[in-house]
C-alpha cells in the first residue's frame, strides 16, 4: 500500500539516545527529528507499510528547525502523506509534494456518527435539551455545530468574534432551520445545559469551568482514550521494531488517507472543511473496512 509517514512523540527517540536516559530533551533533539525506522501494520484487513519520526514534546523555539530537517527527509523518502502530532502546523511551509494530516476530520466524523448514540448513553433527550457548542479557533465549531444541528432543537454557539457568531448562526439556520443562540460570554453557573462541547485550545474561555451535572465533551485536544472508546481496538494499528502505537485521531486519518491514495492537500490546521469529512465517510461506507462504516452508517 501507499507509504506513509508518522511524527509524534509518542515513537521512541532515537536508538543511541536509550543508552543514556538522562540527557536532557532538548540536547536529544538538537538536530531536529529523531528517525524511529519503518512502521508497518493494518487499517481493518489493509496491510499498510511507512516510517516514523519521534519529535519531543514541541517547544516553539525549536519547531522551524524541526520542521527544515523534516523535510528534507520526506523528499529521500517514497512518502505520500504524514501524520503529524506535537507539532504546530498552521505557522509554516509545509512540502507540496507531501499530503500532511492532523487527524481532527477523522476525530470529528466519528463524534458526530456516535453523536446519537452518545446523547443515548447520558440520557439526553435531543428534542428538548440544550447543546452548547464553543470553540475559539478558525471554524471548528461551526463545522461541529453543522453536522450534529439536523439532530437537535436547541443550540447554542459561544465564540468571542460577534461577526463570526452571526455568520455560524446563519449558516446552520439556512442549511437545517433551527436557530441557534449566540454569545461571546460562557454560560452563567446557574443555566441548565444538558452539553458542552469544546472545539479546539481554548485560551480566552480556558478558566471557564462546565456547570455540574452537564456532560463537558473536548473536540480536538489531543486526547486519545475518548476516540478508543468510541472506535473500538484494532482498527488502527501500527508498529515498529520496539513501539505499538495507541489508536489515535492522526494514526487513523494518516492510514486511511495512504490506503485511499490521497496524497494531495493539507488536512491540517483549525479550517475544517466538510468536503474532506464527506469524501472520507464516503470511502470508508464503501470499503466497509471491518466495523467502521457500520458505526458511520
Amino acid at each position: 500500500m501507499g507509504n506513509f509517514g508518522l511524527v509524534t512523540p509518542d515513537l521512541p527517540a532515537a536508538a543511541c539516545w536509550k543508552r543514556w536516559p538522562w540527557i536532557p530533551q532538548g540536547w536529544r533533539y538538537r538536530e531536529g527529528f529523531a528517525f524511529a525506522g519503518r512502521l508497518s501494520g493494518y487499517l481493518g484487513d489493509q496491510p499498510v507499510e511507512g516510517w516514523g519520526w519521534a519529535v519531543p514534546r514541541i517547544q516553539a523555539r525549536a519547531a522551524h528547525r524541526l520542521w527544515e530537517t523534516l523535510e528534507r527527509e520526506w523528499a529521500v523518502r517514497p512518502v505520500s502523506v504524514v501524520g503529524v502530532e506535537g507539532l504546530p502546523v498552521d505557522r509554516f511551509k509545509v512540502p507540496a509534494q507531501v499530503g500532511l494530516s492532523d487527524g481532527k476530520a477523522l476525530e470529528l466524523l466519528v463524534f458526530t456518527g456516535q453523536f446519537r448514540n452518545i446523547l443515548r448513553h447520558y440520557g439526553i433527550n435531543p428534542q428538548t435539551a440544550e447543546i452548547t457548542v464553543m470553540w475559539e479557533e478558525g471554524n471548528l465549531g461551526l463545522a461541529c455545530s453543522r453536522l450534529i444541528a439536523q439532530h437537535l432543537r436547541f443550540l447554542r454557539l459561544i465564540h468571542p468574534d460577534a461577526g463570526r457568531l452571526d455568520h455560524a448562526a446563519a449558516v446552520i439556520m439556512a442549511e437545517t432551520g433551527i436557530s441557534p443562540k449566540v454569545q461571546q460570554v460562557p454560560p452563567e453557573q446557574g443555566r441548565h445545559i444538558a452539553m458542552v462541547i469544546r472545539c479546539g485550545t481554548m485560551k480566552r474561555y480556558r478558566a471557564w469551568n462546565c456547570p455540574p451535572n452537564t456532560l463537558d465533551w473536548e473536540l480536538f485536544a489531543g486526547q486519545s482514550d475518548w476516540f478508543r472508546r468510541l472506535t473500538g481496538e484494532g482498527f488502527f494499528t501500527v508498529w515498529g521494531p520496539s513501539v505499538s502505537l495507541p489508536t489515535s485521531p492522526v494514526l487513523g486519518e494518516v492510514l486511511i488517507r495512504a490506503v485511499a491514495g490521497w496524497s494531495l492537500g493539507h488536512w491540517v490546521g483549525c479550517q475544517l472543511r466538510l468536503e474532506r469529512i464527506a469524501q472520507m465517510k464516503q470511502y470508508l461506507s464503501q470499503r466497509r473496512i471491518a466495523a467502521l462504516a457500520e458505526r458511520f452508517a
